[in-house]
């Protein structure tokens, strides 16, 4: 499974972004073997970036995102994408990942 996840650094040591869509970075992480890969991803559009990323996010078949905090709009993106959308809890991105792997993090 592709997981996208909003991030504050390039690094599976980094905290998770306050922000979804306007996020400094996206890592694209891939729970079958592991790989991963971050973009560099600020959005500085005043509307709509929420559902413009979660465009993106089906484009690189995308099928779960982990995040703080989703706006309304790009939540209901998400579903109409048929894309999960898991609440982070405390811990870095790597952290995150292992919990959503054991399935312990809840839906938004």
């Amino acid at each position: 499974m592709i997981v996208a996840i909003p991030t504050e650094m390039d690094s599976l040591n980094s905290k998770i972004s306050e922000r979804f869509a306007r996020t400094a970075y996206f890592l694209f992480y891939n729970t079958n073997d592991d790989s991963y890969e971050f973009i560099s991803h600020e959005m500085q559009q005043e509307h709509g970036a929420g559902t413009k990323i979660v465009n993106e996010l089906s484009v690189r078949n995308v099928e779960a995102v982990i995040s703080k905090n989703i706006g309304q709009n790009a939540l209901q993106a998400l579903k109409v994408g048929n894309i999960k959308a898991y609440i982070a809890s405390a811990g870095n991105v790597k952290e995150n990942i292992d919990f959503l792997k054991s399935k312990k993090l809840q839906e938004f």
